[in-house]
C-alpha cells in the first residue's frame, strides 16, 4: 500500500484509486490541465528536457519526496520528442486525478499514451506518478509470438533506415537510446537488445521469415545477410502482465561454431598439461617453449588458448618488458605458421658465446614444416641466458639464412 504524505495530511492511495470510478468533477480539470500544460512548456523551455538547469523548477511540479521522478519523466520526453501533447482523458475523485496524455511520437504511428497522477494539496495540484501506457510500438491485442517478433524485427529495420536518413547528431542520438536499449520490446536490463540491433545493421538481410515458434522460442531466417548468406537466429520470450518481452537471440551457426571453438580448446588444454617444461641447459629451455607451442595445436586451437601459451611459456622467460614483447610476438609468428602446416620438426643447434649466455637455433628438419613461411624465415634464433634457477630465454627471432 503506498502513502503520500504533506505536512501532517496522509492520503490512503488505495482509497483514492476506488475513488475513480466516481463521477467526473468538470470544475477542476481547467486547473489540472493548466498544471499539466505549465509542466510541458517547462520541458519546452530548453535545448533537451534533460537539461538539469529546470530540474528545480520542475521539483515545484512534484509532491515532496517524489521529485525524482523528474528525470525520467525528462529521459521519456527525449526519446519521443514530443511538439505538443493533449488531455486525452481525466478521472478525478476530490484531491486525487489520473490524466492520461497523447502525443505524435516519431517511434509510433498512433498516438502514444501515458499517465500522470496528481494530487490536490493546500489547492495546489502536485505531481505523485508518471507511467508510460503503450510502453513501445506494436499493438499488444496481437497475441502470437510470432507476430511479435515480426513487429519487433520491422521496428529495429525502421530505426535504422530513419538513422541513415539524417544527418542530425541529436535524432541519431535519440534514434539510439530509444531502440539499443529494446524499445520496449526486450525485458529491461537485456544486453541483447544492443547486440541484436548491431548485428540487424551489419548484417543488412534482403528478407526475413519466421520459420518455427514452439515455446518460448521463435526462430527466425534471414534471407541474403550481406556478410553471410541466409542465417537463422533463435530468439527467447517470456510472457509478463499479458505482453511478450525478448530476453536473448542465438545465432545457430554461430553458437555451433563457439561449441566447436570450446571443444578445440579444451582439447588444446588437454595437449598442453602433458607437456613438461625444464631449463637445465640452454637447449632444454627453447625445446620446452616449442613443446609447449606444438601442444597447443594448430591455428584456431592455438588462438582459443593463446592466453594459456603465454602463461605456461613465461617461466621459461627472463622477467622483463623486452621479454614479454619477444613471447608475444613468438607466439604470433608460430600461430600464423601452424595455420598452414603441421607443427615442424625442430632441429637445435646450440652457439657458445660465453659461460652464462647462449644462442639456440631452431631449424625445422623439412621446409615442408613452415608452409608458405619458408619464404620469409629459414628459422628461429633464441637468446638464452643462465640465471639462479636455471636458463631463460632473452629474446626470439625469425630469421633467413
Amino acid at each position: 500500500m503506498k502513502y503520500y504524505y504533506h505536512r501532517h495530511k496522509l492520503v490512503r492511495a488505495c482509497v483514492i484509486l476506488v475513488a475513480l470510478c466516481a463521477t467526473k468533477l468538470y470544475a477542476t480539470e481547467s486547473a489540472i490541465e493548466q498544471r499539466l500544460n505549465s509542466y510541458f512548456h517547462l520541458l519546452n523551455s530548453v535545448s533537451r528536457p534533460t537539461n538539469p538547469v529546470i530540474f528545480t523548477e520542475a521539483s515545484q511540479f512534484w509532491l515532496n519526496g517524489v521529485q525524482g521522478q523528474h528525470p525520467s519523466v525528462s529521459r521519456f520526453f527525449l526519446l519521443h520528442d514530443p511538439a505538443d501533447w493533449q488531455i486525452q482523458d481525466i478521472q478525478n475523485a476530490g484531491d486525487y486525478a489520473a490524466v492520461t496524455i497523447s502525443f505524435d511520437s516519431p517511434n509510433y504511428t498512433q498516438p502514444w499514451l501515458a499517465q500522470f497522477e496528481l494530487l490536490r494539496v493546500n489547492g495546489t495540484w502536485m505531481l505523485t506518478e508518471f507511467s508510460d501506457q503503450t510502453q513501445r510500438p506494436f499493438d499488444d491485442s496481437i497475441r502470437s509470438q510470432s507476430e511479435f517478433v515480426m513487429a519487433y524485427l520491422q521496428t529495429i529495420e525502421t530505426a535504422i533506415t530513419r538513422r541513415d536518413g539524417t544527418d542530425d547528431d541529436e535524432e541519431i542520438n535519440r534514434i539510439r537510446q530509444f531502440y539499443e536499449p529494446g524499445a520496449g520490446f526486450w525485458k529491461q536490463g537485456t544486453l541483447d537488445s544492443v547486440g541484436f540491433m548491431l548485428w540487424m545493421d551489419q548484417q543488412s538481410p534482403q528478407s526475413y521469415e519466421v520459420i518455427s515458434a514452439t515455446g518460448g522460442e521463435v526462430t527466425v531466417r534471414f534471407n541474403e545477410t550481406r556478410r553471410r548468406g541466409d542465417q537463422v537466429v533463435r530468439f527467447t520470450t517470456i510472457e509478463e502482465g499479458g505482453r511478450y518481452y525478448l530476453t536473448q537471440f542465438i545465432n545457430e551457426e554461430l553458437q555451433r561454431q563457439q561449441e566447436a571453438q570450446e571443444e578445440i580448446a579444451a582439447q588444446s588444454m588437454q595437449s598442453l598439461e602433458q607437456v613438461t617444461a625444464g631449463n637445465d641447459s640452454s637447449r632444454q629451455v627453447v625445446n620446452s617453449q616449442l613443446n609447449i607451442l606444438a601442444g597447443a595445436g594448430q591455428g584456431a586451437a592455438l588462438y582459443q588458448v593463446m592466453s594459456e601459451v603465454v602463461e605456461r611459456s613465461e617461466p621459461l622467460w627472463v622477467s622483463s618488458k623486452a621479454a614479454r614483447a619477444s613471447l608475444g610476438r613468438l607466439v604470433g609468428i608460430y600461430a600464423g605458421m601452424s595455420a598452414q602446416a603441421l607443427s615442424p620438426d625442430w632441429k637445435l643447434v646450440a652457439e657458445a658465446r660465453d659461460g652464462e649466455k647462449q644462442v639456440v637455433i631452431a631449424r625445422p628438419r623439412s621446409s615442408d614444416g613452415l608452409g608458405s613461411f619458408s619464404s620469409l624465415f629459414d628459422g628461429i634464433r633464441f637468446q638464452t641466458v643462465r640465471a639462479s634457477e636455471g636458463w631463460k630465454i632473452e629474446h626470439a627471432t625469425a630469421f633467413r639464412d
